[in-house]
C-alpha cells in the first residue's frame, strides 16, 4: 500500500460523520468505502464532502454538479462563492439563494 493509500486507510479508522474528505471521483469514493468496510465500519459513519464553486457556471450548472456529487454518495456539500468578484455579502447570499432555487 502506498503512502496516500495508507493515509486514507488510517483516516477511516478515526473519521467521523462530521469529518470529510474532499474527493472528486467515484473511483476514489469507492476505494474509500472499501477501506472503511475493511475496518469493519459502516460507510455512513465517515463523511465525504463535495464542493461546488459558483465561479464554475450558472446556478443550474452548479445544481447539476451537486446532483452528481449526491449520486456519488457524499454526505456533505460546500458551495463556494469566492473568486466570483462579489463586492458585498448580499451578493454572496443572493448567489447561494439562486443555487438553492436551482436545486
Amino acid at each position: 500500500m502506498g503512502d496516500a493509500q495508507r493515509a486514507v486507510a488510517e483516516c477511516v479508522e478515526v473519521a467521523t460523520y462530521d469529518g470529510g474528505l474532499d474527493t472528486g471521483t467515484g473511483d476514489a469514493i469507492a476505494t474509500l468505502h472499501g477501506y472503511i468496510r475493511e475496518e469493519g465500519r459502516d460507510v455512513n459513519d465517515v463523511g465525504i464532502e463535495g464542493l461546488v464553486a459558483v465561479a464554475s457556471g450558472t446556478p443550474e450548472r452548479c445544481a447539476r454538479q451537486a446532483t452528481v456529487w449526491e449520486g456519488l454518495g457524499v454526505s456533505h456539500m460546500s458551495v463556494n462563492t469566492a473568486s466570483v468578484g462579489f463586492t458585498s455579502v448580499d451578493q454572496h447570499v443572493d448567489s447561494l439563494r439562486r443555487f438553492k432555487d436551482a436545486l
